[in-house]
Parts: C-alpha cells; sequence; structure tokens
C-alpha cells in the first residue's frame, strides 16, 4: 500500500513541491525518501492514501483551470472545490465509481487540503477562516446512526460460511462481516488485522485477534469472539477457508501476510488485478448490501439502510435492548474512557463475557426469550 501512495505522492510533488519549504528541504537531503515515509505514516496507510489521492486531484484540476499557487486568491481556491466536484459528479464516464465522486466531496476536500498544509507547510490561502470556514459549517440536521442488522441476517451470514457450497468469495466476505459484528468493529479496524494474528482456542471455542491500527489507537486493538455462533461453528470454518487461501498465496508470494479481512484476490475473482489487495470501502459495502439482497427478506431501497459501520452498531444494541452493563458494553464497543483495563492486563474478557448473553444462549434458556427489535427506520422503508 505504501508503495502505491508514495507513488501518487511524488506525482502531488511535482506540482507542489516550489512552495513548500519542508519538501524544498526534503529534495536535498540523502534521508528524503526515508523521512517522507515517516511523514506520510503519521497516518494509517488507508488515511494516507485517501488524503494524497484527494489533494492530486484537486491540484492538477487547479493547474487545469490555469491557477497557480504564487497568487492564488481563497476564492479561487474555494470556487476550484466546489467545480473539482461537480465536473466529478456529473461526468458521464461510468469508470467513475462512488468511491471516487466521494473522495471530492467539498468538505473531503477540505480535510485533505488541510492535512497537507499543515504536514508540508504549503504556501496555501487560510482553510480555516471566511469561505473556507462556511465550506467547513455542518448543515443541522438530525444525527443518522448506524442502523443494527437483523438477527435473521446474522443467521443468514452464518448459515453461508457454513455451507460447503458456497463460493469461496462469499463465505470469506460473510464470515469478516460476522467478526465484525460480533466483535463490534469499524470497517477501519477489520481492515487493518494480520492474519498470522488471529488465534484459535480449542478448548474455549473463542478466535482472539489483534487490530494493528485502529480509528481510537496506534498500539493495537485486541477483540475476540466466540467461535460458535447461531447455527454451528462458522468462525472454524472461515478460518479453514481463510488458510486455505493463504496457502494458494504463498505459493504466488512467498512473504505475503495478508492484514486486512476485507479483501479481493485473483485467486477467487478473475476481476481482481491482483493476488491481494485489501477491499475498499465502497467494494467492501456493496458486498454487504449484496448479501442483504440475497437473504430476500428487505427490498432494494431498505438494504440501503444499513452500512459497514451497521456491523459495529448489531451488538451494542442488543446489549442495550437487553440492559446489559456500561462496562460490558463500552469494552465490547472497544470505548475506553479510563486506564481501568489497561491495568486489568485482559481487554477481551468483558466482551466475551457479555457474549455468553447472545441469543442463541438465551433461546437455551426457557427464562429468557429475546428477539432484536427491528430497525424502525428499515421497517419503513421496508412497507
Amino acid at each position: 500500500a505504501w508503495d502505491a501512495i508514495l507513488l501518487l505522492w511524488r506525482s502531488l510533488v511535482d506540482i507542489i513541491g516550489p512552495y513548500s519549504s519542508v519538501l524544498q528541504q526534503l529534495q536535498g537531503s540523502p534521508n528524503g525518501p526515508a523521512l517522507t515515509l515517516k511523514l506520510l505514516q503519521l497516518n494509517a496507510d488507508t488515511t494516507a492514501l485517501r488524503y494524497v489521492k484527494a489533494c492530486l486531484a484537486y491540484f492538477e484540476f487547479l493547474v487545469d483551470l490555469g491557477h497557480s499557487l504564487d497568487n492564488l486568491s481563497q476564492l479561487a481556491a474555494v470556487e476550484a472545490v466546489y467545480a473539482l466536484h461537480c465536473s466529478r459528479s456529473q461526468d458521464d464516464d461510468s469508470s467513475l465509481d462512488r468511491e471516487q465522486i466521494a473522495l471530492v466531496f467539498p468538505l473531503n476536500t477540505l480535510k485533505a487540503l488541510r492535512w497537507l498544509v499543515k504536514t508540508v507547510t504549503l504556501h496555501f490561502p487560510d482553510l480555516y477562516s471566511g469561505l473556507f470556514r462556511a465550506l467547513s459549517a455542518q448543515p443541522s440536521s438530525d444525527r443518522s446512526e448506524a442502523m443494527p442488522l437483523p438477527l435473521d441476517f446474522v443467521a443468514f451470514l452464518e448459515s453461508v460460511v457454513l455451507d460447503l457450497l458456497s463460493a469461496p468469495e462469499l463465505a470469506l466476505f460473510a464470515g469478516s462481516a460476522l467478526v465484525c459484528i460480533w466483535s463490534s468493529l469499524r470497517f477501519g479496524d477489520a481492515s487493518h488485522v494480520s492474519w498470522s494474528a488471529l488465534l484459535f482456542d480449542p478448548q474455549a471455542l473463542v478466535i482472539r485477534g489483534l487490530a494493528y491500527r485502529t480509528k481510537t489507537s496506534r498500539r493495537g486493538m485486541a477483540f475476540a469472539f466466540y467461535a460458535e455462533g447461531i447455527y454451528g461453528p462458522w468462525g472454524i470454518r472461515w478460518l479453514q477457508l481463510l488458510d486455505a487461501l493463504w496457502g494458494s498465496l504463498e505459493q504466488l508470494s512467498p512473504n505475503v501476510v495478508p492484514d486486512s479481512l476485507f479483501f479481493c484476490s485473483s485467486l477467487l475473482d478473475d476481476a481482481c488485478d491482483f493476488a491481494f489487495c485489501p477491499a475498499s470501502y465502497a467494494s467492501a459495502l456493496r458486498c454487504l448490501r449484496s448479501a442483504l439482497n440475497l437473504w430476500g427478506r428487505l427490498g432494494y431501497d431498505a438494504s440501503r439502510n444499513f452500512t459497514l459501520h451497521s456491523c459495529k452498531a448489531t451488538v451494542l444494541s442488543w446489549c442495550s435492548q437487553l440492559g446489559l452493563g456500561d462496562m460490558a458494553r463500552r469494552e465490547q464497543g472497544h470505548h475506553r474512557t479510563t486506564s481501568v483495563t489497561l491495568y486489568g492486563r485482559d481487554d477481551t474478557h468483558a466482551a466475551l463475557a457479555l457474549a455468553l448473553h447472545r441469543p442463541r444462549s438465551l433461546a437455551r434458556s426457557a427464562l429468557a426469550l429475546f428477539v432484536p427489535a427491528f430497525p424502525n427506520t428499515a421497517e419503513l422503508s421496508h412497507r
């Protein structure tokens, strides 16, 4: 990933290099390449790639408009942000997917520009006042929360993994989605999980893992979940599929260590150009909504209410309905506010204890039957 980022970065430096004191110093330093990489690695690779792509698209567009950073006004800079977004969103080129359009959404471009100016001390109009302040203003609206996934759909995902006739790419995606559901992981967390860090405890039927970089931690975040779910030991079957694919990948590249739970591979899909490549948010979201359509209990419009963050929200929503304790729910969602957990020396114990209340366990009890409430907005859309 960093090789691709550095390639795009060099194209960006060709445009903005003369207007940045940091870049000029790096070009004259024998340690320039190493320092450049260190500078970019202050962010996660996915974030750095998104920022560099957005900045490169903006400055190439700025050049096409005939502007120069020598005398660029704030008005011209802001107008270029809007013009770039309009040019992409109204382009008839079918090769532009939603992710490429979202990349140059005005607020996303502004975030990327602020990162660039701060990182390389670029000579550029003030991004925090005047017209840019108006650009960053958020419209007042109801806060949109991620929709929790229906329990029946979670069971469907398990059946896909356990079905020996399921296509490997579908079963692998379904398993990765289940990991995010039962461990309450964000898409970004799941995109930074080395397969070598996945460990199976056969006695407890627990799978443990480590997200080596997350939104809230650069030190890594442990997670764990039970391999046995509603229908059976889907987690074991998922690990077997990962192991088989990894073995095939090693034959092509012996040193490869896959580090994302959502991915594409030419070994599974002829449309993929790489033996292994982390999936973009847009492609993973398409897979989730395709799975919802395959499940067949929701209409097309209703399925679009769900996003990848729904995976993180699902078990947390169920726990709230069950009235489980705040501490356990905070651990399940990896929302730490104190150093208590740090000195507890076990980042996953509370989450595993909470998972014992999962629907299958409760359904076995004659004293407690639990069916999570179906999300209201999806219910209304379905009607």
